[in-house]
């Protein structure tokens, strides 16, 4: 694994493994200002009566909320806490979960351009608030704390459970599962876009049941998948396929080419685009991608070679990929037996 992540200025507030060493979720505080973003997490990490881990760094007291300096700032925090409480390939990844639990604003687009699909968002606001000296409602201890543990409740709700619940169970054809950057619902949309609206709406339940319904998926015999049952065993298996007639089907772990998507001598690199990457080949919608190397062999069918396919690489962008496969990661980084760099067209 790389190095400890160094962020560009010293966090309000970190989490830090409490007591016995064990797996934990991780809450994520975003919005929160110097006057009450450190109380906030700090309340969290020093109650022995909870599992839960908080983490936090101090954003504008001024609009907009969202700074992509801080935004990034927290990110790399995050992504620290599970390179710090990392155990290897063959052990359950730490944190168990990660919670997003932002200040409700009008501008958030910077979260999920550093989180992505990484993250489980919860937004905290406070409709009561009736402004005492023009004052938000984030810079009140007492009502940035009441904000905080609703949003722990609402991460322990069943509904969110189940998700997360469903989510582990890493079914082979989950539309929550793909990699949203390269399946094509329709021409020139991407499920990416899809993805985007569900964070925004907090993952609501109607939105996935219309993911749900907008994937086709179907069970493919040997004879359609020939190779890739050759490799991987068994047959008649059920896959989501796309507009194009691709084959998005879930991998064995490390099958081509080692457990994570980045070198572990890669050198730091704290931008929004690698931190997205790092976090989102680890994690979907706060849950872990598991076992590390998550990935699907993405083909077409009777052994038909993909040859100029247009995909999507989040590490060189548009590329036309060659091979009986491409392997594509959860966050959209793809290797193949040949890929060359595509014209934006």
């Amino acid at each position: 694994m790389a190095g400890k992540v160094k962020t560009k200025a010293k966090p309000v507030s970190r989490a830090k493994t409490r007591g016995v060493a064990g797996r934990a979720p991780l809450l994520v505080l975003a919005g929160l200002p110097q006057a009450s973003a450190a109380a906030a997490a700090n309340t969290i990490n020093n109650d022995g009566r909870t599992p839960w881990r908080a983490t936090t760094v101090a954003f504008p007291d001024r609009d907009p909320v969202y700074d992509v300096a801080a935004v990034e700032e927290l990110a790399a925090q995050v992504l620290a806490y599970a390179r710090e409480n990392y155990q290897g390939e063959e052990n359950p990844v730490n944190p168990t979960r990660i919670v997003l639990a932002y200040v409700d604003d009008e501008w958030t687009q910077p979260l999920w351009e550093v989180f992505g699909s990484a993250v489980f968002p919860i937004r905290m606001a406070d409709p009561g608030w009736e402004w005492p000296d023009g004052r938000p409602w984030r810079f009140d201890a007492d009502a940035v704390h009441a904000a905080v543990n609703r949003a722990r409740v609402t991460a322990e709700s069943e509904e969110v459970n189940g998700t997360r619940r469903r989510l582990e169970a890493h079914r082979r054809d989950d539309p929550l599962l793909l990699p949203a950057r390269n399946f094509e619902l329709a021409r020139n949309a991407v499920f990416h876009d899809r993805f985007l609206a569900l964070l925004e709406s907090g993952i609501a339940p109607a939105d996935i049941a219309a993911i749900d319904e907008d994937v086709e998926r179907r069970k493919f015999p040997f004879k359609h998948l020939p190779k890739f049952y050759a490799k991987t065993g068994g047959q008649n298996k059920s896959f989501a396929i796309d507009r194009r007639d691709l084959v998005f089907a879930k991998a064995h772990v490390g099958q081509d080419g080692g457990v994570h998507d980045i070198p572990a001598d890669a050198e730091e690199d704290l931008t929004a685009a690698r931190l997205r990457r790092e976090l989102e080949s680890r994690f979907r919608f706060g849950t872990p991608l598991q076992p590390p190397g998550f990935q699907h062999d993405v083909q077409r069918e009777f052994g038909t070679p993909l040859v100029r396919e247009r995909m999507f690489c989040i590490d060189r962008g548009p590329v036309h990929v060659f091979g009986d496969h491409a392997n594509v990661f959860g966050s959209d980084m793809i290797t193949a037996h040949r890929i060359e760099d595509a014209q934006n067209e």
